[in-house]
């Protein structure tokens, strides 16, 4: 595991923020970003999201449709895609640093796992046409965690090994044997399902750990390869940008 890097971002809300990146594996890709949020932000985000809150389902892998499962039992939400200024600024500041267009993401999700629930291990990515074929395929995933769980509720990444001299105290028995990440509130992980040459990551297969003691609050930006469209301002950004820019006059035609 590699040492702390420091680096600065400024954004409009609320202030210029200091992020912390810990690389956690340089070939599979896989980033901690500490302090990604403000405690104000993570607040708001959790406010905005809990009246729209409902069981949360998964992708049926052959129809590309949503059902429930009981390997999710949390429940969630989305906002739509740049929603507000506050959400605008998340989705821009996830763009800069997974050096993605603000528009290859889907809305943001919210998830609230309560004493005993968890997601079992899975892909972002999809396997099915119907679901790709919107967007291409899912990319790169941002998991934010918008509070610090008191007991398990960690992000396990299921073909990663331990790192070496982790010390597993503070781990619930799911994350021992494994690359796993504490929810701490603020913190976000960027992870990647495809690889650089397009091809699928296998080892971006991760869960969520059962919450043993207290809630734990994540918010999933999912990216993907090609632009996403949902018919909103940021398709209307992404028009911009693929315009023909104006050539300059050669010097022959003077």
């Amino acid at each position: 595991m590699h040492a702390r890097k420091h680096a600065s971002v400024c954004a409009a809300y609320p202030c210029c923020i200091k992020l912390f990146l810990q690389v956690l594996s340089a070939d599979a890709r896989i980033y901690l970003f500490r302090n990604f949020l403000s405690e104000a932000e993570c607040d708001y985000i959790k406010n905005k999201a809990t009246p729209r809150l409902a069981r949360s389902g998964v992708v049926d892998a052959k129809t590309g449709k949503s059902k429930i499962d009981d390997i999710r039992t949390s429940s969630g939400m989305f906002f739509n895609r740049g929603e507000d200024p506050v959400i605008q600024t998340i989705e821009r500041r996830i763009a800069n640093l997974s050096m993605t267009p603000v528009y290859h993401g889907e809305g943001l999700q919210v998830l609230r796992y309560e004493a005993g629930q968890k997601y079992e291990a899975h892909w972002d990515y999809f396997f099915d046409e119907k679901n790709a074929a919107r967007g291409a395929n899912r990319y790169a995933t941002m998991l934010t965690f918008l509070e610090t769980v008191e007991e398990g509720g960690e992000t396990v990444f299921t073909k990663m090994p331990t790192p070496d001299g982790r010390d597993n105290e503070g781990f619930s028995e799911c994350a021992k044997h494994h690359l796993a990440v504490k929810p701490h509130k603020g913190d976000a992980v960027l992870f990647h399902s495809m690889k650089f040459n397009g091809e699928f990551e296998p080892r971006s297969l991760h869960g969520a750990c059962p919450v043993i003691k207290g809630t734990k609050w994540s918010m999933p930006k999912w990216i993907h390869a090609k632009q996403y469209k949902m018919n909103d301002l940021y398709d209307l950004e992404a028009e911009e940008a693929t315009k023909p820019k104006p050539t300059e006059p050669s010097a022959e035609e003077f």
